[in-house]
């Protein structure tokens, strides 16, 4: 019997159940990631019994290419977060106190 024990998450309700799958796909990602650095992911792929799992591998690999993309987004985001906040600290690191007064900024 297929190692396969879900559903489609979206019209998922139960925030437990959100939660589990929130985090077996981090670590899915964390584990993928990782043999992908070490240039392992193929032979590792190939060694699963995708039959057993109940899920053929195009269904994994289509998950973690789309995840990829979705982390990359999500990194350009954090970064441009980052840069303007860092920006604008640094514009408000050139003003004196009696322009931050002015402006109506705290010290």
């Amino acid at each position: 019997m297929p190692c396969k024990d879900y559903e489609d998450l979206r019209f998922v309700r139960d925030e437990k159940l959100r939660r589990e799958n929130a985090m077996l796909e981090a670590s899915l990602c964390a584990i993928l990631t990782s043999l992908e650095k070490k240039n392992e992911i193929r032979t590792f792929l190939n060694d699963v019994d995708w039959k057993e799992a109940g899920v053929p591998a195009s269904t994994l690999f289509s998950w973690w290419v789309n995840h990829k993309e979705q982390d990359a987004k999500r990194r350009a985001c954090e970064e441009a977060e980052r840069a303007k906040k860092e920006a604008r600290q640094a514009a408000l690191a050139k003003l004196t106190p009696e322009e931050r007064k002015a402006l109506g900024l705290k010290d």
